[in-house]
């Protein structure tokens, strides 16, 4: 969990954060950027000639500032947080929530996730169930919220909560079940009703000749810009090397690489589809953009009562969940970067005509564009979910972009709006 300056009178002394430190597992992390060494104050050493190769390096932009323009230059930490909490516990979580909502500090709760691991995933105790969660064997078992039975969240009281169907099942169905995210309080575990392994011994494509099977598929599929049927085969001569190649991973790779990307989203109702598949069909072919089809949604998704979790109703009555994405390489021109923003704005309003203004989308992975979010990402459960967040939530602690309660703050995220 990171800690940062919201308004400039409210500060805790030396004392506040030495108590701080008294409660907590680990001491108080307050990071400083690499470029801190390029300035005079820091005593400048060989440390400046790395930060100026790695200058472009997208695993330092999080944490970059701008290097010295002079020797009274002064460094700022920008997004990193002024003060870290390693949380080992729930307690940890509560010490430093405590102190943030004393001093009306912003806090920015970091999960595990896609990092410079080889083998990084999305955590499956933060925000992949928080807004959703889908998978391939969604259609077979269901969202991920579905299967989660139990919640523990410390709020911004500094209570430390059990949420399920029995103990506060308000907030069990908003912001720990759809609802959008760490909009309600920092998560600190999840149950999850499990099910019995399965072991698959071949896999063919024709699932539609059986009923019973295409109502159960899930999987991925792309569409490509250009190219041809040869090329596509000639990309995958057997299939134990695109096994290898995309489950055994690499264990030699030791550090990760970053990318620049945007992305626009809409759940597609299966409805539109039975009723109008052609102009489904040209519409999403029109798009000259890499197009990713998430076959995550239908079968036992679709058999779930929408009102019984805080997710979108949208999903309840999506094929697939469509994704258009454009990225860039590091040192594109700011120009060509804005026209790849206007191109995918272009392509929402697209999705915007073929479902409808506010047509649904999955919370996790949408457009920071959206006119309406509060019906694209929460359909007619925002009215509710904006009573829990007051609930547990009052004073506007954790605010998520574009979740509930975010058209409040300006677009600083610091202030309330008058």
């Amino acid at each position: 969990m990171s800690l940062s300056l919201s308004r400039p009178s409210c500060w805790p002394s030396d004392a506040d954060f030495a108590l701080l430190a008294s409660q907590l597992s680990q001491p108080p992390i307050y990071p400083v950027p690499p470029e801190s060494a390029c300035y005079p104050v820091s005593d400048p050493s060989g440390n400046c000639a790395e930060v100026i190769a790695r200058a472009f390096d997208p695993n330092w932009r999080p944490v970059q500032c701008s290097l010295p323009i002079s020797k009274r230059s002064s460094f700022r930490t920008g997004r990193l947080g002024s003060v870290s909490v390693d949380a080992q516990t729930a307690e940890d979580v509560q010490a430093a929530v405590v102190l943030a909502e004393k001093w009306n500090l912003r806090v920015v709760v970091k999960s595990t996730g896609r990092g410079n691991s080889p083998a990084g995933s999305a955590g499956a105790a933060g925000c992949w169930v928080q807004g959703g969660g889908h998978e391939i064997l969604s259609p077979q078992f269901g969202i991920g919220v579905d299967n989660a039975i139990q919640f523990t969240v410390v709020t911004s009281s500094g209570s430390h909560l059990t949420a399920n169907v029995y103990s506060h099942p308000d907030l069990f169905w908003a912001n720990l079940r759809g609802g959008g995210g760490g909009t309600y309080g920092v998560l600190t575990s999840v149950a999850y009703d499990t099910h019995p392994e399965e072991y698959v011994v071949f896999v063919a494509t024709e699932a539609a000749a059986t009923p019973a099977i295409a109502q159960s598929i899930g999987g991925y599929a792309y569409k490509a810009t250009s190219g041809t049927v040869i090329e596509a085969t000639q990309l995958f001569p057997s299939f134990y090397s695109v096994y290898t190649g995309i489950f055994a991973g690499n264990p030699s790779k030791t550090d990760g690489e970053g990318s620049n990307a945007e992305l626009v989203s809409r759940l597609l109702p299966r409805g539109l589809i039975e009723n109008d598949p052609e102009t489904v069909a040209e519409t999403l072919l029109s798009m000259n953009n890499t197009v990713i089809y998430h076959l995550v949604a239908g079968g036992a998704a679709s058999k779930v009562d929408p009102d019984s979790t805080g997710l979108n109703p949208a999903w309840r009555t999506a094929a697939a969940h469509v994704v258009l994405s454009e990225g860039w390489p590091e040192g594109t021109r700011v120009s060509d970067v804005r026209l790849i923003h206007g191109t995918l704005k272009g392509y929402l309003g697209v999705l915007e005509e073929l479902l409808g203004l506010g047509g649904g989308a999955y919370f996790n992975e949408a457009s920071l564009y959206e006119s309406n979010f509060q019906e694209t990402f929460f359909g007619d459960h925002h009215s509710k979910l904006e009573a829990i967040k007051d609930q547990y939530d009052p004073a506007g602690l954790f605010v998520v972009v574009e979740g509930v309660g975010f058209e409040r703050f300006d677009d600083t995220l610091d202030c309330l709006k008058a």
